[in-house]
């Protein structure tokens, strides 16, 4: 048997925990921080639980890969994949990075290994964590989000549609707690906007059915569901009586019309800006990336904080500039360049490191 976590309730202790223990032997943790296959736990005072990942055990990929054989490349690339999935467990920032990392049909090495190189990056970043919070309400309030994107391109010039969405609990104070999140690319041919959003739609309610029946064993509270989507031509066709042209369009809105009737589902719109849905489906585009991101190292360098972790070429360049002899910066850029698994670049930094560290400092040189 697997191995599995509860964390209980008395409800939940007597009506599921009894009568597993007469058949199997379950251990009892009960604290507040411990780790559980690869995964952090710690529950904080007023009962939320953090969980979080440790990176470290994702491999890089190796230096020279880009002059592998294509066969060895895909051996690499898959690997790297299986690992980035059980990392996707408590990071749904990543998800859709590793789906499009996974789309191998659609995308050439090279656009690949781009894709992992870009990964590889993020999970070096500071450690992120996801949060639990209690709902502390009367009733078990679930809400998914759906979003799709349609007709995206690859570098390569091949098309695909995704769609993806984002479900958890929402608590107090309009707090959401996630708990299941996915991005995949729809294999059926679509010829529209609104046929990829009616699969978004179809999805998220299968996964609010889903939920429902997962918390009505855990709990005899009463749940609602909400679905939510940015796209109010898809609501519009929910409320509509007359029937849909094209029959593949018909039918997923048949479901999703079935989930509310019968499930009681309530579908909203909300605005694209706060559909959480969102980043599951579509890459940042660039321009605003780069926005975002120059105002980000704009402030750094304003307050100062900018040289205390470098991120770019360009910060340890400024550092170098500055402390040429420091053989501690010369080591960062390089590590910062194996990173990405960019050996060549490595091996030029700890070149220039010796050509322009001056001939004195012979114990900098050693370090």
């Amino acid at each position: 048997m697997d191995d599995a976590l509860s964390c209980r309730t008395d409800e939940f202790f007597s009506t599921i925990l009894v009568p597993l223990l007469s058949q199997f032997s379950i251990s009892k943790l009960e604290q507040g921080s411990f780790k559980f296959l690869g995964m952090h736990l710690e529950q904080s005072d007023d009962f939320s639980v953090r969980i979080s990942q440790d990176s470290k055990t994702v491999k890089s990929l190796p230096p020279g890969v880009d002059s592998l054989p294509e066969e060895e490349k895909q051996v690499l690339l898959k690997s790297l994949v299986g690992q980035l999935l059980y990392l996707d467990l408590t990071r749904p920032d990543l998800a859709y990075l590793i789906s499009d990392l996974a789309r191998s049909s659609s995308k050439t090495t090279d656009e690949r290994l781009r894709i992992a190189r870009i990964l590889l990056r993020k999970i070096s970043e500071p450690a992120k964590s996801i949060l639990y919070r209690p709902t502390r309400t009367s009733c078990i309030n679930i809400q998914c989000y759906v979003d799709a994107s349609y007709n995206q391109a690859t570098d390569s010039g091949v098309k695909f549609n995704v769609r993806g969405s984002i479900s958890g609990l929402m608590g107090r104070n309009d707090t959401f707690s996630p708990v299941i999140w996915k991005t995949s690319e729809i294999k059926r041919k679509i010829s529209s906007v609104k046929s990829a959003e009616l699969f978004a739609l179809d999805y998220g309610a299968g996964q609010l059915v889903y939920m429902k029946d997962l918390y009505g064993h855990f709990s005899s509270k009463p749940i609602t569901l909400t679905l939510l989507t940015d796209s109010q031509t898809t609501i519009d066709s929910l409320r509509s009586v007359r029937p849909i042209v094209d029959r593949m369009n018909q039918h997923l809105l048949d479901n999703v019309k079935k989930c509310v009737d019968q499930v009681g589902i309530t579908v909203r719109f909300v605005d694209t800006t706060r559909n959480l849905a969102d980043p599951l489906t579509k890459r940042i585009k660039a321009k605003r990336r780069e926005e975002e991101e120059t105002s980000r190292r704009e402030a750094a360098l304003a307050d100062g904080t900018a040289d205390d972790a470098p991120e770019t070429s360009a910060d340890f360049e400024r550092l170098i500039a500055s402390s040429p002899n420091s053989s501690e910066i010369w080591i960062r850029y390089m590590a910062f360049h194996l990173s990405l698994a960019d050996i060549d670049s490595a091996r030029n930094v700890a070149n220039r490191a010796f050509e322009r560290m001056e001939f004195r400092e012979e114990g900098e040189k050693v370090r």
